[in-house]
């Protein structure tokens, strides 16, 4: 998978970029094992630290799936935007899963 980690208004630490990539690939691959890319975008306002997250899945339904939060800290915000994600990324892969299913007790049905 490519991971994009990139910084609006600040710079990313090599402990952030380790920990966020550590991160993605335990989270993403647990659930879609050929993802094709995953961007990271760090941006820093007035309130705190703002965390996008968007991985492209590489299943073949063409999903682009997208979360962001906000936080004081930018390892908490990080952490909140993947727990939303993961959230999706779960949802996502039981509706492929359930669909198949259903294909093939269809099928079945028809065949006997």
């Amino acid at each position: 998978m490519q991971l994009n980690i990139s910084g609006h208004h600040m710079s990313n630490g090599e402990a952030l970029e380790s920990y966020v990539s550590d991160k993605m690939d335990n989270n993403v691959k647990k659930y879609f094992k050929n993802a094709v890319k995953a961007d990271v975008i760090f941006s820093r306002d007035k309130q705190g630290f703002k965390a996008q997250v968007v991985v492209n899945e590489g299943a073949g339904q063409h999903s682009i799936i997208a979360a962001d939060a906000k936080s004081q800290d930018v390892y908490a915000s990080f952490d909140l935007a993947m727990y939303r994600l993961v959230q999706q990324l779960r949802k996502l892969k039981a509706k492929i899963k359930d669909h198949h299913k259903k294909e093939a007790v269809r099928f079945k049905n028809k065949v006997a």
